[in-house]
């Protein structure tokens, strides 16, 4: 039996457990997927994985606030783990090997929903999820890239590394980034305002946004954050986390279970699995 599992802090409420044994009961493939809550733990990052790899665990997802962290000693690094610096899948064999499926999972994102080139991207929250999401838009759009962060200096070292990757961005502080709305073409929370446990709006009153501009929330607990009610409220265009995590999750799935013939099905399917969840998250 494939031994898998999710590692991070906060993620009694995460769906990863019971998208993977949904997918496992569908294709027929025996695994099972643990939960590692280490919060309040006295243990690095590297430390579980040592002792959940002597467990003879072989897949993990790595959540916050580890996935910058676990960047630094593990050699063995996809292309998107190069470009993005942060980590948020490994395999464990003789060596472990390290994927960034945010941001496989958002690229699936801006071509779904058909995001245009050459668009205007504030990005708040420059953690882990922020640095995916900012990477792609980048990469694949050739987006301008906004910045902010509480944290002034988490929007400054990843603008840095966005200046790295030829990635053109601005750092925003707390006293220019509302007044740019106007100027934005897709909004993106990466933050973890929003959360179950976390409840808050990023933007407060967002009505004075850009025509047409799109917002994106990679908050999915709960489904309709109110960040996207906020945007719905006023009929612009809404993403829910929801989808970046079904796409990441398949892309994971598919790293973990060494399936690829199942990425066309998964991925056509993706859609009735957002729908579906959406309801339990509401």
């Amino acid at each position: 039996m494939l031994k898998l599992g999710l590692v991070g802090q906060h993620i009694t409420k995460s769906l990863t457990q019971t998208f993977f044994q949904e997918l496992s009961e569908i294709y027929n493939i025996e695994l099972s997927y643990d939960l590692f809550d280490t919060f309040n733990q006295n243990i690095s990052i590297e430390e579980k994985l040592k002792e959940l790899s002597d467990k003879g665990y072989k897949g993990l997802n790595i959540t916050y606030p580890y996935k910058e962290e676990i960047f630094q000693f593990i050699n063995s690094k996809s292309e998107e783990v190069k470009l993005v610096q942060s980590i948020n899948t490994v395999m464990i064999d003789n060596s472990i090997s390290a994927y960034n499926t945010d941001y496989l999972g958002f690229r699936h994102i801006l071509k779904t929903n058909k995001i245009q080139n050459n668009i205007n991207v504030l990005i708040i929250g420059s953690g882990g999820v922020g640095r995916s999401v900012a990477n792609a838009c980048g990469q694949e759009l050739n987006a301008n890239i906004y910045l902010y962060d509480i944290n002034l200096l988490k929007s400054e070292k990843l603008h840095h590394g966005l200046k790295e990757n030829k990635i053109k961005s601005e750092v925003l502080n707390e006293n220019n980034y509302i007044s740019l709305l106007n100027k934005i073409d897709l909004i993106c929370n990466c933050s973890s305002l929003g959360h179950d446990q976390n409840p808050g709006n990023p933007l407060g009153e967002i009505k004075d946004c850009k025509e047409n501009a799109i917002f994106f929330d990679a908050v999915y607990t709960p489904s309709n954050t109110e960040f996207l009610s906020q945007a719905k409220k006023y009929g612009f265009k809404t993403i829910g986390g929801l989808e970046l995590f079904i796409y990441q999750g398949i892309e994971s799935f598919l790293i973990f279970t060494k399936r690829k013939e199942l990425r066309e099905k998964l991925m056509s399917s993706s859609k009735q699995f957002v729908s579906k969840y959406q309801n339990l998250y509401k």
